[in-house]
């Protein structure tokens, strides 16, 4: 007669208990070496989203640049965002007002957040050709937004998103930044180019 005994692998599961108790110490472990970090006042944790930004969607490249801007702001890292608007946007546009006013700003046409449109078309996004005497440090994206308006309308909507590149004299890697006035001034001009 075989006893039973708590915690004993039964022969048809033995190996989902041995990886699950290796892989449930594993997570045990990872949980703990954050909660270690996190009480020891690490001050790498403060600069984490700005680090993984630049890692993951790199500002060398125009498009990648734009999708770490709109990445920054749907897992809430405002200040990483921020870092990546033009010079002149951030001078004129405070943290504190980018960070509490973006939110707010609403397409005078449709009634939709002018985030949701970012974010909610960033999948469909197309690179446009140069436009003759276009300067060489100026990029722009085209974002195609499909979803409501204010009223419940079916919304198709088309919004050029402006990048300028902000390399430092003397460098060879471009720096692509998001250029929110100049695509502000377009989106409420007449044409949208």
């Amino acid at each position: 007669r075989q006893v039973d005994t708590p915690g004993a692998p039964m022969a048809d599961n033995y190996d989902s208990l041995r990886w699950g108790g290796l892989l449930a110490g594993s997570c045990r472990l990872a949980v703990l070496s954050l909660v270690i970090a996190a009480a020891s006042g690490c001050g790498g944790i403060a600069r984490k989203p700005s680090v993984i930004l630049e890692k993951y969607f790199p500002s060398q490249n125009p498009e990648q640049a734009l999708v770490g801007f709109v990445f920054a702001i749907e897992s809430g890292s405002w200040d990483a965002a921020y870092t990546r608007l033009s010079k002149n946007s951030r001078e004129k546009i405070g943290s504190f007002k980018f960070k509490v006013g973006l939110p707010l700003v609403k397409d005078p046409r449709t009634g939709i957040s002018v985030l949701e449109i970012i974010t909610g078309s960033i999948t469909s996004r197309t690179p446009l050709p140069r436009a003759p005497g276009q300067p060489g440090h100026i990029e722009r994206i085209q974002l195609d937004y499909y979803g409501k308006d204010s009223k419940g309308r079916l919304a198709a909507y088309f919004i050029v998103i402006y990048l300028l590149d902000e390399r430092e004299q003397g460098a060879e890697d471009p720096v692509w930044k998001i250029d929110l006035l100049r695509t502000a001034e377009r989106l409420a001009g007449p044409q949208a180019n």
